[in-house]
């Protein structure tokens, strides 16, 4: 066998290889599932670039129904063209370039898709019944959102209570769904009473790369059917948000106990939790400040686990952007390491019985 058909059989060998192993790659990436979510649309931001709603579960990444602001891929603000407050989508997330979830892809869900946990609300239809819908006599075009002077309302004459909600409202926040005395069903008593200043703000992010926000504690424990008084502190110039979500919802409206902090102040409230040992999740679900840090276990119990990406207590569910670079450069090894050795395999059996 001449040296230079041996770098000619070789040659061909690795770019079939490659071809190969590229293809298996592109595949598996491909392959590698979106999670997939329908919720209610609340608010469309002006410029189309995120929604206010509430969707039902998300376990492919640990996520509960909750009502949050998420951000939209450019290929999903060309498809929400069509998209109007009060329409039941469907959804992909993916994560952005910053390795925050956003929705991906977005449509208008089938007729009769209801989501459950809007249903609980009381404020908004839980599916989509496009008959009823008069878009005609919407206009949206001569709306002056930036006009509107929210300082100048009297939140104390609103009638929050016809909505579903607990809520006093005032210039400093916010605080929704306070219980001092009301027991959850299978407590017949409140067995410890207990006091929590959270602090909230970029200063509570030492050693914890990849962050903006933190809070002074990510994670709290309490024994069941307690009562717990959280005195929220915003440390920063911006709002932030300390909520529970999973509550039993016939004491707590859409399940969530929540507070809201603006920039500076400080809110306090009171709430009692369940019998049962379960994790509820803590966050802020003011737009990216969870995926941003804002987010916090509270364990009832012994628990029932621990809750995916809970800063200084559990790892993430999937890696952020460093680690998908890394995976990146092991892909490629892999791919090098892969192709040499079957290209080498294939070269010594073709080889052999061959004339030198």
């Amino acid at each position: 066998m001449s040296k230079n058909w041996r770098y000619q059989q070789l040659s061909l060998v690795y770019a079939v290889c490659i071809t190969l192993f590229v293809f298996l790659g592109v595949n598996l990436a491909a392959g590698d599932e979106l999670a997939e979510g329908i919720g209610l649309i609340h608010v469309i931001a002006p410029d189309r670039t995120s929604v206010n709603l509430t969707h039902d579960p998300i376990p492919e990444i640990g996520w509960p129904a909750m009502t949050m602001d998420l951000g939209l891929s450019e290929r999903a603000r060309e498809q929400a063209s069509k998209l109007m407050p009060g329409m039941v989508i469907q959804f992909t997330l993916e994560r952005d370039p910053e390795g925050i979830f956003q929705i991906g892809d977005v449509q208008i869900a089938p007729e009769g898709t209801s989501v459950d946990a809007a249903k609980s609300q009381g404020e908004a239809p839980g599916s989509t019944d496009h008959d009823t819908m008069d878009h005609d006599r919407t206009d949206h075009d001569t709306m002056d959102h930036d006009r509107m002077d929210h300082d100048t309302m009297d939140h104390d004459t609103m009638d929050h209570g016809e909505h579903g909600h607990n809520m006093i409202l005032d210039d400093e926040g916010m605080v929704m769904n306070a219980n001092h005395d009301r027991l959850p069903e299978d407590c017949s008593a409140i067995s410890q009473d207990h006091e929590f200043k959270i602090q909230v703000g970029r200063r509570y992010t030492a050693d914890r790369p990849g962050v903006i926000y933190g809070y002074s504690e990510h994670e709290i424990h309490v024994e069941p059917c307690s009562r717990i008084k959280v005195e929220l502190i915003n440390d920063d110039s911006v709002r932030h948000q300390w909520m529970v979500h999973g509550l039993p919802r016939y004491l707590y409206p859409q399940g969530m106990f929540h507070l809201e902090a603006s920039g500076g102040a400080t809110k306090t409230g009171t709430f009692i939790v369940p019998s049962d040992d379960r994790t509820y999740l803590i966050h802020c679900d003011m737009a990216q400040h969870m995926e941003k840090g804002l987010k916090g276990q509270l364990v009832v119990g012994d628990g029932n686990g621990n809750l995916f990406s809970i800063p200084g207590v559990s790892g993430a569910m999937r890696s952020n952007v460093e680690d998908e670079e890394s995976n990146i450069w092991n892909q490629a090894m892999v791919y090098f390491l892969g192709t040499s050795a079957l290209g080498a395999v294939i070269v010594l059996f073709t080889s052999i019985g061959k004339p030198s």
